[in-house]
């Protein structure tokens, strides 16, 4: 993935949250989404622990007149994005690690 690309990709809470505005009743949202509303907050805030999940793709699509499968790809690039990440800085650790020791 090209360095620019990833800079360009966000977590797709925070997409969400700009389709609803910052003025949406978390309620309502959580219940178009079918999550619950703690579970909401924390996807809205761009936890990367908190997830698009099937269902809520499903109900995105429909809701906001898009499909499925964008919802469900943006999530895979963030996730592809995000293991990436961790991906680089073990691979500089073990690096790291495998050069001191040869010190």
């Amino acid at each position: 993935m090209a360095k620019n690309k990833m800079a360009a990709l966000v977590h797709p809470g925070l997409v969400v949250a700009e389709y609803f505005g910052e003025d949406a009743n978390l309620n309502d949202v959580s219940k178009i989404l079918g999550c619950s509303h703690s579970y909401l907050v924390q996807f809205l805030a761009a936890n990367p622990d908190y997830t698009l999940t099937k269902s809520m793709c499903f109900h995105l699509s429909h809701y906001l007149d898009t499909t499925y499968q964008y919802w469900m790809n943006m999530q895979e690039q963030y996730d592809e994005l995000i293991l990436t990440q961790h991906e680089n800085v073990f691979i500089k650790k073990l690096a790291n690690n495998y050069f001191d020791n040869k010190k």
